[in-house]
């Protein structure tokens, strides 16, 4: 797929549940897991919203405070890491 042909891809944001957001043509089912975030447009557009939108880049899970907050304010990378192995 050339250049030109990606600029005419419509594409959504989605979401999900650990509220991250991700870019997916509008034109295709979300991935299980995946919500719409009333966002259409140029995929430009879509990852401009993303920018605004997602101000902490934690897992949902990982923001809610105590002791799991804590270690990854010290220790984000081994807290991702950790993570993608469990997953």
């Amino acid at each position: 797929m050339n250049e030109s042909e990606q600029d005419q891809i419509v594409y959504m944001v989605v979401i999900n549940q650990e509220e991250q957001y991700s870019i997916w043509p509008a034109d295709r089912e979300n991935a299980q897991g995946w919500r719409d975030a009333c966002k259409q447009g140029q995929k430009q557009e879509c990852l401009d919203y993303i920018n605004e939108a997602w101000k902490d880049m934690r897992p949902l899970s990982l923001r809610g405070g105590g002791l799991l907050n804590h270690l990854w304010s010290r220790f984000p990378l081994l807290l991702s890491f950790e993570s993608a192995r469990e997953g």
